[in-house]
């Protein structure tokens, strides 16, 4: 916990805005009962400044997807969406993502909704098949779905 402690209380800004707050959290899962400690400590005097760039953060994401795109060669279609995908070791298991990404810039990826880093309630996890994250990557099972 202490750890956690020490790393948020030296960040002063973030992107150049102070952060509202700065919370440490430990939870401990090997117990009965999960036990779940979140402290907001106070500010260090010899704090610094954190840069995060969302564009290149985002670029080195689909990186994967944009610079492999013709391995995924096995379209799938769900909802009116299509999916680039790729079988994954196990012939039926296939991971794959939104063909739209390939169009869009960096930019438009943000301004759209495609984040690994945000909730979206374009998650969609269904026990028939596939689940499809907010980032716009799928994971399907093919022996589950229609043919």
């Amino acid at each position: 916990m202490q750890t956690a402690i020490n790393q948020v209380s030296h960040v002063n800004l973030y992107n150049g805005i102070p952060p509202e707050t700065r919370t440490a959290c430990f939870f401990t899962l090997g117990e009965k009962k999960t036990k779940g400690i979140i402290i907001d400590p106070e500010d260090k005097p010899n704090a610094f400044n954190v840069e995060f760039d969302e564009v290149k953060a985002l670029n080195t994401f689909y990186s994967f997807f944009r610079e492999n795109k013709d391995a995924f060669n096995s379209p799938f279609e769900i909802r009116g969406t299509t999916y680039l995908t790729v079988p994954v070791g196990v012939p039926d298991i296939f991971v794959g993502f939104n063909a739209s990404l390939l169009e869009m810039t960096t930019e438009k990826i943000l301004e759209s909704g495609f984040e690994p880093s945000r909730n979206s309630n374009y998650s969609d996890n269904v026990p028939n098949g596939y689940s499809i994250g907010s980032d716009g990557i799928i994971i399907l099972d093919r022996k589950f779905l229609p043919r």
